[in-house]
């Protein structure tokens, strides 16, 4: 009981601490900025607030542009897609062109999401624009996002392991190597950015582990790779997928949970990987990284520990600042046979960025 005690006056503390922290460091913050990640996701927003101010903000004005770029492929369909396509890609090119016309960008936004006004999306192309020169970031990495956006509005299943990795390096990969150029002003050597894209690929593996039932529901797709199952397993993902939610209760704790736990297996190869890349960022913020890495794998960790498969696995508030208290010491990560999963980020990521190039 005493344990107890303690243990939640240093978490109020922390949590004290941190919020005064952070309503100082909110002098040179782009506010909006902030409120947009806050208001998106509040694990990304509290690792955050572990940066310098300075790549903080930087931070904030890249979630907006990323939310918003979700949220004009993500709920639109049809023509109104495509438009709102060829608008993302006219803001690569008034970023990375000198072409003068490419400045009308701003001023012909084909439609507003709910969550967005002009006045927004003009201060994040305004904003992004400095960064994106000052940090060298190389336009290949957010086309690699751009595709990973069109990925997840034709996407209903992945045939294959490969398949699988190249879908994980463009939505989440292309992130973590953004992120790893904001962190510094260029000069970031490939290994590093190696590093990130298997912080990304573990990332989104756990995403996916956590979501099969989600996904199956609500999206009708189905992330777990074709090539995993037989023709059975095949047949009763398929009906699932259909709306079948009687199989998907009966199956709840058995065929989705055994595949959530091979997704989460995979996932520590490419954690382990990105840890002992961590070391290499600068340390003003490699608590960051340390504490967004912890968080996110313990989603995995929590449904290993259970019996039962959730609807939505989540960390809580308190395991999340316990998990950054204790960011210098690494997780004892599984021991996953090398003949199962190999690390492949290098090569995936490669593979991908050339046939970019060539398109």
């Amino acid at each position: 009981m005493e344990n107890c005690t303690i243990l939640s006056a240093v978490l109020l503390t922390l949590m004290i601490t941190t919020l005064l922290w952070f309503i100082i460091a909110c002098v040179n913050t782009p506010l909006w900025a902030a409120h947009i990640c806050a208001k998106g996701s509040k694990s990304f927003f509290l690792a955050s607030m572990f940066y310098p101010s300075k790549v903080r903000n930087r931070i904030f004005v890249f979630y907006a542009f990323a939310r918003l770029s979700d949220d004009l492929i993500d709920e639109y369909t049809g023509e109104q897609q495509i438009l709102n396509f060829l608008f993302l890609k006219r803001v690569l090119d008034y970023w990375y062109t000198n072409d003068i016309s490419a400045k009308e960008v701003c001023y012909s936004i084909p439609i507003l999401p709910n969550t967005f006004s002009v006045e927004t999306i003009q201060k994040i192309i305004f904003s992004l624009e400095s960064i994106v020169k000052e940090c060298k970031i190389p336009r290949w990495a957010f086309e690699l996002l751009m595709v990973g956006f069109k990925h997840d509005t034709s996407l209903h299943w992945i045939s294959d392991e490969t398949d699988l990795l190249k879908y994980c390096i463009c939505v989440a990969s292309s992130i973590g190597v953004i992120c790893t150029h904001l962190y510094q002003n260029g000069g970031v050597k490939k290994e590093v950015l190696v590093k990130a894209a298997s912080l990304g690929i573990a990332f989104q593996l756990t995403n996916i582990s956590r979501d099969i039932i989600t996904d199956l529901k609500q999206l009708q797709r189905i992330y777990v790779p074709k090539s995993w199952m037989n023709a059975e397993q095949r047949k009763q993902f398929q009906q699932m997928c259909a709306g079948n939610d009687v199989l998907i209760e009966a199956n709840r704790n058995k065929l989705i949970r055994n595949y959530s736990v091979r997704l989460i297996e995979m996932a520590e190869v490419y954690y382990s990987d990105a840890w002992t890349g961590i070391k290499c960022l600068p340390k003003g913020v490699q608590m960051a990284v340390y504490s967004a890495l912890l968080i996110y794998r313990e989603i995995g960790m929590k449904i290993l520990r259970e019996n039962v498969y959730p609807n939505r696995s989540f960390v809580s508030s308190t395991d999340k600042l316990k998990l950054i208290i204790g960011t210098k010491e690494s997780p004892k990560f599984a021991e996953v046979e090398l003949s199962d999963f190999k690390n492949r980020a290098s090569e995936m990521l490669q593979e991908v960025i050339e046939k970019l190039q060539s398109e």
